[in-house]
């Protein structure tokens, strides 16, 4: 397996340290987050999520190949990769509601059919 340099496991939102100990030892409350700081936090922990992944189904699938009945591995996989894509369908339903959500803000109807993008 490939070493994952170290800058790419630290974290890339812009939330400072001191705002979540602040939101969880009872202190002043964090600043809420803008649309497109919003946006981009969830999006770096979409990639931070995918890269975990790669590396979890690296490891999966040479412990499955251990396995010598077919039917099982089958079993198994499946139930991941379906587990997986209720996770994805969910995640792009957020971003969808997102966009959505901006569009409005803008003045302009989500969906409309407009040459807004």
């Amino acid at each position: 397996m490939n070493e994952t340099p170290s800058r790419d496991l630290e974290s890339t939102e812009s939330v400072p340290d001191g705002v979540v100990k602040a939101a969880f030892s009872g202190g002043p409350h964090p600043p809420v987050p803008t649309d497109a700081e919003s946006v981009d936090m969830v999006a770096a922990a979409e990639a931070r999520i995918a890269t975990s992944m790669a590396f979890f189904l690296e490891l999966f699938f040479k412990k499955v190949c251990m396995i010598h009945d077919p039917a099982e591995q089958s079993d198994i996989i499946k139930d991941i990769l379906s587990a997986y894509t209720c996770k994805e369908k969910g995640m792009a339903a957020l971003f969808d509601a997102l966009a959505n959500k901006i569009l409005a803000d803008k003045g302009l109807v989500p969906g409309s059919g407009s040459n807004c993008c």
